[in-house]
């Protein structure tokens, strides 16, 4: 086929590379993005389809549909896929587009914002684009779109980084037309004559809808989940994105923090065609997943409440199960106590040696007996379950795959200030100690030489030494 040139094409620029900001939705290097998780949602694509914006090939390539037609702001991107895809592929900026003939499905998964070049002449907003594309849909057609929430995890812990050459375009969040929640976007969909078939709060590999994140019978699986979703989040941070993410959970804001959203949308009756989750590429409902909280979460609210014995309870029959080797904060447990392990078992003195890390970062370190560090902390864990153990036998724990989170860095940091300064204290006390009985045997030393170097002082010793004498020689009868 033929590249399609509609005008704004840019020449020298490339969405898909990965090099001009973000990977194209739908890859594995989507920061923060669903990633493969959206093949699933294919299935709900039918008819004449148009993908808008940059997709991952592969993701146009898993469409089942017949005619495909392919917009492309980025001439190289155009002629890549050309290349590569059995599609009709457009190379332009949207506004570009004429309004006819309109199209069964729209797939803009990656959202509007880049779907306009950097010559855009009318499409300013994020509200005017989206009027033109809903121009293209036919009535009863369908609308997969995507929008990166502005106040999502991923922003809000995001350190200032230099701007890049994709910064010619910001987007505007004092847009007051541009959606700021998933509910304003359905909203604003719905003010168009399209009903909501289904909406998902997407974090990086999962799609989530609002209705699984709000049962709370759900908690440890989502916040499990969560928290690997969000361990992969790329550079440095504020904070951990993995603890943030469970606490938005615990406190309903898992849907609104998401990195973006997911809609599946339909101009007319909406019908199920999509699952309540995608979780590791695949579709699951809620009868699917465990019931229960994690064992972290418990042993955390166990040791907020200084509950010992629950404590030791909850620990013993986790180091005593199949899962020992399983990190706590990947372990559910249901209301009938038994545990289900999200992850696969590795070393028990690992998997312990985490979590003590984990309340060291949680500020919970003083609830034990004693202050401790990492090492010491997992000693005392596993004495809690009757097992000896020394701190020169517990294994370091494995590289994390991404820098530290500031805030943690810096607990880290006043934290083993303080452990030095104990230690400087303990050192100058020891050395006190040292340098005053040092002078006190000086000072007997000194004494004794003078005592042994006068004439009394010589009687003295001699008339001990006769005594000692004399004590020796009754001894001796005594014994003959």
């Amino acid at each position: 086929m033929t590249v399609t040139l509609l005008g704004g094409e840019m020449l020298q620029w490339s969405d898909l590379d990965g090099t001009h900001g973000p990977a194209p939705v739908g890859s594995p290097g989507a920061a923060s993005g669903p990633g493969p998780a959206l093949r699933p949602l294919l299935g709900a694509v039918t008819g004449r389809t148009l993908v808008a914006g940059p997709h991952a090939p592969e993701l146009i390539e898993a469409l089942t549909t017949g005619a495909v037609t392919v917009l492309a702001r980025g001439l190289a991107d155009a002629e890549a896929l050309d290349a590569k895809l059995d599609v009709t592929v457009w190379a332009g900026s949207l506004e570009k587009v004429a309004a006819t003939p309109t199209f069964d499905t729209i797939v803009a998964l990656d959202g509007l914002d880049r779907l306009c070049s950097v010559e855009a002449e009318t499409l300013d907003g994020w509200d005017q684009r989206l009027t033109h594309l809903l121009a293209l849909l036919r009535p009863g057609g369908r609308l997969l779109l995507g929008l990166e929430n502005l106040f999502g995890l991923h922003r809000l812990l995001a350190l200032p980084g230099a701007l890049g050459d994709d910064d010619w375009l910001v987007p505007d969040d004092r847009d007051p037309r541009r959606p700021a929640t998933l509910a304003a976007l359905r909203d604003r969909l719905a003010a168009a004559g399209l009903s909501t078939e289904r909406s998902y709060a997407a974090y990086n590999g999962v799609l989530l809808s609002p209705e699984l994140l709000a049962n709370r019978d759900l908690n440890g699986f989502l916040s499990a989940t969560l928290a690997t979703a969000t361990a992969d989040f790329s550079g440095e941070h504020l904070a951990d994105p993995a603890t943030l993410a469970a606490q938005a959970l615990r406190h309903g804001l898992a849907t609104d923090l998401a990195p973006s959203w997911i809609v599946v949308t339909d101009r007319g009756a909406a019908t199920s065609h999509t699952p309540e989750a995608v979780i590791g590429g695949r579709p699951v409902t809620a009868t699917d997943l465990p019931r229960g909280r994690t064992l972290e979460d418990l042993l955390f609210a166990a040791a907020q409440q200084r509950d010992l014995p629950t404590m030791r309870t909850l620990l013993s029959t986790w180091q005593n199960s199949p899962a020992a080797g399983v990190p706590a904060a990947q372990i559910v447990i249901d209301p009938s106590g038994a545990l289900t392990a999200l992850a696969p078992a590795g070393d028990p003195l690992v998997a312990l040696r985490r979590f003590a890390a984990s309340a060291i970062e949680a500020g919970l370190a003083h609830v034990w007996p004693a202050p401790a560090d990492e090492l010491e902390l997992t000693t005392i864990i596993a004495g809690m379950t009757g097992r000896e153990l020394d701190p020169a036998d517990v294994p370091p724990l494995p590289p994390r795959p991404t820098p530290g989170a500031v805030r943690e860095l810096t607990a880290t940091r006043d934290r083993l200030a303080r452990e030095l300064a104990e230690a400087r204290a303990k050192h100058a006390f020891y050395e006190q100690q040292i340098r005053s009985r040092d002078a006190e045997l000086k000072r007997v030393r000194q004494i004794n030489a003078v005592l042994t170097a006068t004439t009394p002082g010589k009687a003295v010793i001699g008339s001990l030494k006769a005594g000692r004498r004399a004590v020796r020689a009754v001894v001796k009868r005594g014994r003959s």
